[in-house]
């Protein structure tokens, strides 16, 4: 189980003042591309499960089950059913054969029968990582410029490790607000909102790839 506090931050410039902040300006940023696969009659989806197909730059690609996602008032509490390494021509080669990523699904073909898989869609996330001195603990912070074809988005992720969710929230809350940086706390993943946006600007979300 990942248990992380999520800020949204308003706009650009608030992003560009965390960085400052959490001292990730000369940090090199990955490029993470996110394409996302459900079984036919999105099987996967309705149990409340995620399959994502990652690729990390030009150097690894990885295949993650999400067992169940929460995110409520900046809490992001995940659990991960699989997590499968993968070359990156195998990947890139999957986004185009979606069904060939079955051989490393076993379980969750034998739950579900099923025999194909379906893209749903996918964005671009350029990600600097650091670190924060928050509640007596040294945490890690990612600072995610999320590429939507609606628009994008701009997220501070931290990791609480066995600090209270509420106190990672207060400290850097107060730290940020203190430097100008306007946020409102994360009610949704990057996978939820890239749906909903998709629908709202009517944009079909298969249509896009990283």
């Amino acid at each position: 189980m990942e248990i992380e506090t999520k800020f949204m931050l308003d706009n650009a410039a608030s992003f560009a003042q965390a960085v400052d902040l959490f001292n990730a300006a000369d940090k090199p940023a990955v490029i993470l591309e996110n394409y996302f696969f459900d079984a036919p009659r999105d099987e996967l989806r309705n149990a409340g499960k995620l399959c994502r197909l990652r690729i990390k730059g030009a150097e690894s690609a990885e295949l993650t089950v999400k067992a169940h996602t929460e995110v409520e008032d900046g809490s992001v509490c995940r659990f991960v059913d699989q997590t499968v390494k993968l070359s990156v021509a195998d990947a890139r080669a999957a986004i185009q054969n979606p069904t060939s990523l079955l051989g490393h699904l076993p379980g969750l073909v034998k739950e579900f029968q099923f025999s194909q898989l379906k893209y749903l869609g996918g964005f671009k996330t350029s990600r600097k990582t650091s670190s924060v001195n928050c509640c007596e603990q040294q945490l890690s912070v990612k600072l995610d410029e999320v590429s939507f074809p609606f628009g994008a988005v701009y997220e501070v992720e931290i990791a609480c490790r066995d600090a209270l969710v509420h106190d990672v929230n207060e400290e850097v809350g107060r730290v940020l607000s203190a430097k100008g940086v306007t946020f409102k706390m994360g009610t949704s993943n990057k996978f939820q909102q890239f749906m909903a946006g998709c629908r709202e600007a009517m944009i079909a979300p298969t249509s896009f790839a990283p």
